[in-house]
């Protein structure tokens, strides 16, 4: 768990030195760039309690890979999108799927957790998304650099891929 939510975060903070200059390349105001970056967060919100549900019905590890897929997607979408309204529509995705895995992971955290070592667990749970995130404007900003404004969605995307198959077998 703490691997998938490490990965996904990486991937999150890889954005972080490249979607503004991304979002601004579609000609769009410092507001509108704003809501490229804020739209990804609303979506990690609003699918939290709907997250959480599904994976009650379906079961921890098909959502887990619903939301690695979900995420992968729209990680590829933000790379491909050809307009700034398209690009957010791909942010969205890709935000619900980070909340689905994010939602999700803790859920299975909580299931597997005796009471003595679940806060524990769940330190180190999240003590992973920190520093994830916190890592990921490094190798985000060196990809950006070297290959384009695109490269970080891409290799977002493709550690999803890689960290949703581990999450399923």
């Amino acid at each position: 768990m703490c691997v998938l939510v490490a990965v996904n975060q990486v991937g999150f903070g890889a954005m972080v030195p490249s979607l503004p200059l991304y979002a601004n390349s579609f000609g769009v105001s410092a507001t509108a760039v704003g809501m490229a970056v804020a739209v990804y967060g609303f979506a990690r919100f609003a699918i939290t309690i709907p997250g959480g549900q599904l994976s009650d019905r379906l079961g921890r590890r098909p959502v887990l890979a619903i939301g690695g897929l979900i995420s992968a997607a729209g990680s590829f979408w933000c790379a491909e999108a050809t307009s700034f309204t398209e690009f957010n529509i791909a942010r969205i995705v890709a935000g619900a799927g980070a909340g689905i895995i994010l939602t999700t992971g803790q859920i299975v955290l909580a299931d597997i957790s005796p009471p003595d070592r679940r806060g524990r667990n769940i330190a180190t749970y999240q003590s992973a998304f920190i520093f994830g995130f916190s890592i990921g404007p490094f190798p985000g900003g060196l990809l950006a650099s070297y290959f384009g404004l695109a490269a970080p969605f891409l290799v977002t995307g493709a550690a999803s891929l890689i960290v949703t198959a581990l999450a399923w077998f």
